[in-house]
């Protein structure tokens, strides 16, 4: 398969004024294909055919073990195999990442981005501040800032 630089240059050659023939010798292809490049209006694009695999009717429940069950590959594995799933690891592996690339890729970013600022108050209090300055939230910290629990439920914004 010939690529965008083979479909520019063929149809330059071409309009320079170079003949098929000599074009097709030059760059070591067959005239059939420098008439094609010549003819095609648009670069080559290679196009995949997607083909089924054998994780195709166990995906949503693939899905539902890692994710909601929290369940790793060779558990996914396991129980795959009592449902009757007779493939390896390696395509639930590749699956997986695909879900997890998909969640990255969910979180919307201004959830992320928006709170910027976290100025602490006295003892265990803290302001949350979205990027204007404006305060978003109070939260109290647990004492080991392992969690944040709410302390006013009211958004300041």
């Amino acid at each position: 398969m010939k690529d965008a630089k083979d479909w520019y240059l063929v149809r330059r050659l071409y309009q320079k004024g170079m003949k098929i023939k000599e074009i097709a010798r030059e760059l070591g292809m067959s005239k059939n294909t420098v008439k094609k490049l010549i003819n095609s209006e648009e670069p080559p694009k290679y196009t995949r055919a997607i083909t089924s695999t054998k994780i195709d009717c166990y995906k949503d429940k693939i899905g539902e073990m890692h994710l909601e069950e929290g369940l790793k590959g060779t558990e996914i594995l396991k129980e795959l195999n009592k449902l009757g799933y007779e493939g390896g690891i390696g395509p639930i592996y590749r699956y997986i990442n695909t879900l997890k690339n998909e969640v990255n890729n969910s979180i919307p970013e201004e959830g992320i981005e928006d709170v910027l600022k976290i100025k602490l108050l006295h003892g265990n209090v803290i302001e949350v501040y979205d990027v204007d300055s404006n305060v978003i939230k109070m939260l109290k910290v647990d004492t080991n800032l392992e969690h944040l629990t709410m302390l006013e439920e009211e958004d300041y914004a």
